[in-house]
């Protein structure tokens, strides 16, 4: 996982804009293999494939002897071949536990086995080692997604209207296309404790922060006003919702 921090943070140093999903899955001896699509410009991609070669054959580089396709590969979509979808879709399959989905999946290539068998394995591999198993990268923020879809009154500005509305009728494609115009992020308050009015800090001690709303070059947006809390019915509290803003 660590060599992908640092393939991303060198897209950044180079101003190489891409985006993507990303999927991990397991070897047979447990070792993370990568797979992912991405999208981009010629340039950018080209740039992006050297950067990736780079450093997923950095170690033990002798070991290849020159072949770098034993360790990295990659291949520009072919649509004679299959789409973009068609090659992520069988990985999902493989790699969730959804019974229907893995009845259709058939057989892992690898193993020979059922990925009805398999799957559920794969699953409390990545939940063990803490890894992320699909990840989108690059793209349109989807907390601000989510954000714009809890938001119930129509925004004065058109493009970020455009912008709810797309969320709303889930057009992630027209949403993609209008972050492109307008960056809109996720935007986030410090977390209190509504007894103590105290900061709530987390296990490291650092001052935790919860999402409130979305920020643009317009100013902030609210989209969640109150907040809830779980009593016991024998609890004495002036309503069930706190009012943050006033």
């Amino acid at each position: 996982m660590e060599i992908w921090q640092k393939v991303r943070a060198q897209f950044a140093k180079q101003n190489i804009d891409i985006y993507g999903l990303r999927i991990v899955e397991p070897h047979h001896d447990s070792t993370p293999h990568y797979h992912a699509v991405i999208f981009g410009t010629e340039s950018d991609l080209r740039r992006a494939n050297t950067v990736m070669r780079d450093y997923f054959t950095e170690e033990d580089r002798t070991e290849l002897k020159g072949n770098d396709s034993i360790r990295f590969k990659a291949k520009s979509i072919n649509k004679d071949e299959g789409s973009a979808v068609g090659y992520v879709i069988k990985y999902l399959a493989k790699n969730i536990l959804a019974e229907s989905v893995n009845l259709q999946a058939g057989e892992d290539l690898e193993t020979g086995k059922p990925i009805t068998e398999t799957a559920g394995k794969v699953v409390a591999w990545a939940r063990v080692w803490g890894i992320r198993q699909f990840t989108f990268f690059g793209g349109a923020s989807v907390t601000a997604w989510r954000e714009l879809r809890r938001i119930d009154k129509a925004f004065d500005d058109n493009l970020l209207e455009q912008l709810r509305q797309s969320a709303i009728a889930s057009d992630w494609g027209k949403y993609q296309t209008l972050m492109d115009e307008m960056e809109v992020k996720p935007y986030y308050v410090e977390a209190f404790n509504a007894d103590t009015g105290e900061l709530i800090l987390n296990q490291y001690n650092e001052i935790t922060k919860s999402i409130k709303g979305i920020e643009s070059a317009l100013g902030v947006h609210i989209s969640r006003t109150k907040e809830w809390r779980v009593t016991s019915s024998e609890s004495q509290i002036n309503g069930v919702s706190l009012d943050l803003y006033h």
